[in-house]
């Protein structure tokens, strides 16, 4: 920095120091004035290209910042860079996994999403550019997944929807681009026999290795691939799912459907169908499957919710299991009732609008 670039950062330093809330404040000042971005080390998500340049330079002719000239209405929920700086540069990922889960539960409910949004984008853009993935943050993550999959955070560009779950699959991916196959491997070998909940490393292995599987995704070369190891991380990961299917526990993961497909995407359909129709014999399971197989579909004529018939048909009974929830809506528990009604209808519309 040099001397007038501290001179501007001093003098807005002060004046900031008399705001009533200083980041937002911070932040607004650095979307409208580039010079004092530079001097507030603030993290202000740019858009690229042409558009980005226009913004940068002539902010107040674009119609997204002209109105804020005059207002000046910024938006609280975001993150400033030196925020940022301070999370990604923790030598202790887990506290500053902590520290962000606080900081994202102390905003206003309608802040939440913005501010997991804006920070997983970070973490994106910091592993595939500015330092590798470790073993500490990767556990971290993968320990903290499960909030963050819980929260959802849908996005849509376009005709596309993705969520918290798909951002955390990115990530991993992504980072797992800048490092050489023997070190991915190590690390997924190092993690998959200690992680609670291996739904992301599921979406993970799947979209790397693709399935074995004949009507599986297909056979296409990933960047982020293990190479000779490819076998042992799918084997080593397979028995974690097992494991989880024998003791029961796979329902209690925050996504059994993305297990349940890696699963039969090491060519074991009749194995994960066994499993199934076993589960049926227990209220856990029947709840985990009426769940595990509705999904929300994103149309321009509105969304609703579906099942995948022709898909859930190759590893689930979906005759049998319509018989359980038909029976259920008669239970006691209301949630159970809401349950089964839901699955009900999906089916419904999944038959007459197959996807």
């Amino acid at each position: 920095m040099n001397g007038d670039e501290k001179k501007l950062a001093d003098l807005l330093e002060n004046v900031l120091s008399r705001a009533k809330s200083r980041e937002p404040a911070k932040n607004a000042v650095a979307q409208l004035f580039p010079r004092a971005e530079a001097g507030l080390r603030t993290y202000v998500p740019r858009d690229s290209g042409a558009r980005g340049e226009r913004k940068r330079q002539h902010r107040i002719s674009e119609k997204d910042f002209a109105l804020a000239y005059f207002r000046l209405d910024p938006q609280p929920a975001t993150w400033s860079r030196s925020e940022i700086d301070l999370v990604l540069n923790s030598p202790d990922p887990f506290k500053a996994l902590g520290d962000v889960q606080e900081r994202v539960n102390g905003a206003r409910e309608g802040e939440r999403p913005r501010l997991r949004r804006l920070f997983l984008e970070a973490l994106d853009g910091s592993f595939n550019v500015r330092r590798p993935l470790s073993l500490a943050w990767l556990r971290a993550l993968l320990e903290f997944a499960p909030s963050f999959v819980a929260a959802v955070d849908e996005s849509t560009v376009f005709l596309y929807t993705f969520d918290n779950a798909d951002r955390l699959r990115w990530i991993i991916i992504h980072a797992f681009e800048g490092l050489l196959p023997e070190n991915r491997a190590a690390l997924m070998l190092a993690v998959i026999p200690e992680t609670k909940d291996v739904s992301i490393l599921c979406d993970v292995v799947r979209t790397i290795v693709r399935d074995q599987h004949a009507k599986g995704a297909g056979d296409e070369r990933s960047s982020a691939g293990f190479d000779e190891s490819t076998d042992a991380v799918r084997d080593v990961l397979l028995d974690r799912v097992r494991s989880l299917a024998q003791s029961n526990q796979i329902w209690a993961q925050s996504q059994p459907d993305r297990i349940l497909w890696f699963w039969w995407g090491c060519d074991l359909e009749a194995e994960v169908r066994e499993f199934t129709t076993r589960a049926m014999n227990t209220d856990e399971g029947i709840r985990g499957l009426l769940n595990a197989t509705v999904t929300l579909v994103h149309s321009t004529e509105g969304n609703y919710e579906h099942v995948a018939v022709s898909s859930w048909s190759k590893i689930i009974d979906l005759d049998r299991l319509a018989s359980y929830a038909s029976a259920w809506r008669s239970r006691s528990n209301e949630s159970d009732r809401g349950l089964a009604e839901r699955f009900l209808k999906a089916l419904e519309e999944g038959k007459k609008r197959p996807i």
